[in-house]
């Protein structure tokens, strides 16, 4: 019986009782489907069939053109994911990435317009070619916020490709575990240092580093962009594409950006293909920014480059857009949808971020919607004062209408400083477990506001609070470790020799979610009062010092950390201001290692200006300390006259 209930449709009303009109049969019916996503959807759309087919029934009319659950399907609001009105950009995009995949090779792809354009979304189509291809996408984004973090695009990109590796079969593992040994040799510490998952990746027979340290800087960035070049190398084999997306390239150093197009110049151009694609913000790059002078350097090689502007959207995609939304096949006939699309274009200038936010906010306060009498959508104009002029104030009205724990989340969020966060990072800030943070942020991710990078989401909230899973997670991390957290001491991977590739594997697992775009970001920020910054991110300094514990631990997070309490000086005590000057000699020391020389002189600098008072008297040997990181940075980048000024 439960079998055949759960499997087998029953008869029809109508099959067993022909007097039963087949409109009310089939009504019933699609109650009663097996699958949820097949039954009716809302009360409003079962009432609108059942008054349509009451007024047909009552007037003798036909019913043979009844659909059913017409209204159920057209009355919902859904924005849909798809390009409109870059068919022209896309084709090209295509083409490069279809040349380096037949061809070999390399090119380099720019992609450029203003915020809000389109730029990340046009270039995340190309992840469709690249699967059919079995080739391989990893992406990494330069942050405002994280300029002081060394290669942070390069990182998070190559952080990417191993977590993909390490997500295959056994097979796979070992032999990118082969390849890297062999390429890398005894250098795969000097990338291990900066990209965990390689440790994870070799295990625990990591070679140590048995070269010496190149001292002067041209020696240690070449050493660097070598290591870089070899390991790239391993993928993207020729007809399998390796694609690297580094998103907001405007944002990036001179040294990283040069790094950037080592990848694309010193791709093999007989046995690899890779594409090297990178966006930026066409307003936002002057006469003085170096961006232009570096794609001058790939134009005088032989590989590939273009540049792919992107204008802002025509009224007829911004029609589209809104014709596929409401689904109208055609608004030519209807008024209230061709003076919507006039309306949002005006206001919104069609930039698509925009414009997408400004129907939602039309539809959340009542000016877009359905009317299941008429089975209509409908639109009327909203008071001027009752939307904000920019897409800023409007997201900041969304997020105020959050419950508040959730716009509290999110404002930690933001204040960790990256369009990418953890869920181990945020829930050490907000000092809640990662089932609370997660359930907490539920709210953002549902009304699209924060977007998964992955599945791993939906693990928190799978596990039930307090109990021993949950606190082996939070206590231990001994399932889940948090992302920078994994390999980085050799002598804890040498511990681990009993575990089989396996687990280290499922360690691999990291929660991690993104703003949709940095105007969310920029908004979850100006939800908190500039007067009131420094105090939230001396908080999150503080409980993310508590938390490492270890040495490892506060050596793999030393950027976040200093980041934070740099922001926060004037909160803290004298004895957190000392602690904090070593501890920009630590950060600044691990970015000069990574040939970071930007990154190391601002923690140097940050150092220098927590010295109080006349220091070589009062804190001779912090002093001392402060000014020999300064020497070894001048002379790293052969500033030996100023170097040899400073003690």
């Amino acid at each position: 019986m439960i079998h055949q209930h759960i499997t087998k449709t029953p008869l029809s009303p109508h099959e067993i009782n022909p007097d039963i009109p087949k409109a009310v049969s089939d009504v019933i019916m699609k109650l009663m489907a097996k699958n949820a996503e097949d039954r009716y959807q809302s009360a409003d759309a079962l009432q609108a069939d059942l008054r349509f087919i009451s007024k047909r029934y009552e007037s003798g009319a036909s019913l043979d053109k009844f659909i059913l659950g017409h209204t159920d399907n057209n009355s919902r609001f859904l924005i849909p994911e798809k390009l409109y009105g870059r068919e022209e950009e896309l084709a090209r995009l295509f083409s490069a990435f279809e040349i380096v995949k037949n061809n070999g090779g390399s090119a380099f792809v720019t992609v450029s317009g203003v915020s809000g354009v389109g730029k990340s979304r046009l270039v995340h189509e190309i992840q469709r070619p690249v699967v059919e291809a079995r080739g391989r996408f990893a992406t990494g984004k330069f942050d405002q916020y994280r300029r002081g973090t060394p290669f942070y695009a390069i990182i998070q990109a190559l952080q990417d490709l191993v977590r993909q590796v390490l997500s295959e079969s056994e097979a796979t593992v070992e032999e990118y575990r082969k390849m890297v040994s062999s390429s890398i040799g005894s250098e795969a510490n000097v990338l291990a240092d900066v990209i965990p998952e390689i440790a994870m990746l070799l295990g625990p027979e990591v070679p140590s580093t048995d070269q010496k340290v190149p001292q002067g800087s041209m020696e240690r960035e070449e050493r660097f962009k070598t290591l870089l070049v070899k390991f790239v190398a391993l993928f993207g084999p020729k007809g399998r594409p390796l694609v690297l997306f580094f998103d907001d390239l405007q944002w990036s150093t001179y040294h990283e950006l040069q790094a950037v197009i080592s990848l694309s110049i010193e791709a093999d151009q007989e046995s690899q293909s890779v594409l090297i694609i990178g966006t930026y913000r066409s307003n936002e790059i002057d006469n003085n920014h170096f961006l232009p002078s570096a794609i001058d350097l790939v134009h005088k090689h032989e590989g590939l480059y273009q540049d792919i502007h992107l204008q802002q959207l025509s009224r007829e995609a911004i029609s589209e857009m809104i014709k596929d939304t409401v689904r109208i096949k055609s608004i030519n006939n209807d008024f209230d949808m061709e003076a919507l699309s006039e309306w949002v274009y005006s206001k919104t200038e069609g930039n698509a971020f925009f414009a997408t936010h400004m129907l939602r906010t039309l539809y959340d306060q009542g000016d877009l919607h359905f009317d299941f009498v008429s089975r209509q959508w409908h639109f009327k104009i909203p008071a001027e004062d009752s939307l904000p002029a920019n897409v800023v104030d409007l997201i900041i009205r969304g997020l105020q209408q959050l419950p508040p724990q959730t716009q509290d989340v999110l404002k930690l969020a933001a204040c960790i400083g990256s369009n990418k966060f953890t869920l181990y990072l945020l829930s050490v800030a907000y000092q809640h477990s990662l089932e609370e943070t997660a359930t907490d942020l539920w709210p953002a991710l549902k009304a699209g506001l924060i977007v998964p990078t992955s599945n791993a989401y939906q693990i928190p909230m799978a596990i039930e609070p307090g109990s021993e899973l949950s606190q082996q997670w939070m206590n231990s991390t001994s399932l889940f470790e948090p992302e920078h957290n994994r390999g980085n001491s050799v002598d804890r991977q040498t511990s681990d020799r009993s575990s089989n590739s396996q687990t280290r594997r499922k360690r691999g697992v990291v929660v991690t979610y993104r703003f949709l775009h940095d105007k969310v970001q920029q908004s979850a920020m100006a939800l908190i009062p500039e007067e009131e910054r420094p105090v939230v991110h001396s908080r999150i300094g503080r409980h993310l010092l508590q938390r490492m514990t270890l040495e490892d631990q506060l050596d793999t997070y030393i950027f976040e950390i200093c980041d934070q309490l740099n922001k926060a000086q004037e909160r803290l005590t004298a004895e957190e201001k000392e602690n904090l000057i070593r501890l920009n000699i630590r950060a600044g020391l691990k970015a000069l290692n990574a040939t970071a020389f930007d990154g190391a002189s601002g923690y140097f600098q940050g150092a220098q200006d927590l010295l109080g008072s006349d220091p070589w008297q009062n804190q001779r040997q912090l002093t001392l300390d402060v000014s020999l990181a300064n020497v070894e940075q001048m002379f790293a980048v052969q500033h030996y006259g100023e170097g040899t000024t400073v003690v």
